[in-house]
């Protein structure tokens, strides 16, 4: 876990060998992170090859997550909407649009985990409860959503 990179950092061979292969992991988990919403040729070809390498390199299985919580958009609407709504808002639109991450990971047969529904039906189901420490950070009750529907994928993985 190394915040603020993305892909395009870590298809650089030695940051890859350093972040990556020297953990020789079973398992490499991308995602969470904003810059999905902002997929254009560059990072798809940047996270293809991130992929790529994984499975030459390590031989380990691959899981491409979109992003779970960042912006609060119950402080930008009434906090009473689907949140799906908030897709036609452009304002908030990049912090929830991963069809491009999707369609990457598809074409080279990854599994890619949705976390950005379920982390978000939650957060539209309670009031009164601050997931952020900076407005885009979470603190720890935001640490805690994620874990419980990364525990949820987990426990119903194939």
């Amino acid at each position: 876990m190394r915040g603020g990179t993305g892909c395009a950092y870590y298809r650089d061979p030695e940051e890859f060998k350093k972040y990556v292969v020297a953990y020789k992991p079973d398992l490499l988990m991308i995602g969470g992170a904003s810059n999905f919403s902002k997929f254009d040729k560059e990072e798809t070809d940047a996270l293809a090859e991130v992929i790529k390498m994984a499975r030459e390199q390590v031989g380990c299985e691959v899981l491409v997550m979109s992003q779970p919580l960042s912006s609060d958009w119950r402080k930008k609407t009434d906090g009473k909407m689907d949140w799906r709504k908030l897709l036609d808002r452009p304002d908030l639109r990049r912090y929830l649009d991963f069809v491009p991450a999707r369609d990457c990971v598809r074409k080279l047969n990854v599994a890619f985990w949705d976390m950005t529904a379920p982390c978000h039906d939650y957060l539209a189901s309670v009031s009164g409860h601050d997931f952020n420490r900076d407005g885009i950070h979470n603190n720890d009750f935001g640490k805690q959503i994620i874990g419980r529907v990364l525990r949820q994928y987990f426990l119903t993985a194939k």
